[in-house]
């Protein structure tokens, strides 16, 4: 399927939590769509590293050292015909 993760970072004044949301996102195979702004796509994933690409980002997210937290997270997921 196609995954698009769309997300906001506030008072993340240094960073820190912005970039290990990226890594982390880059590493379960997604790549910054560069005409929407932190929207992360992947062309083809299943739901188990789905699954886990997510934990992964909401463990990031949840040991920020800061004041900074995801403000919203979009998530949309399309299962192309070709797929089935």
């Amino acid at each position: 399927m196609k995954a698009v993760i769309r997300f906001e970072v506030s008072g993340d004044q240094d960073n820190q939590l912005s970039l290990r949301l990226r890594t982390t996102l880059a590493e379960a195979g997604f790549v910054i769509n560069p005409q929407v702004r932190s929207s992360f796509e992947n062309a083809a994933i299943d739901t188990r590293p789905l699954a886990q690409a997510m934990l992964a980002f909401w463990q990031q997210a949840m040991n920020s050292t800061n004041n900074a937290h995801v403000e919203h997270l979009s998530l949309f997921c399309v299962q192309p015909a070709d797929f089935q």
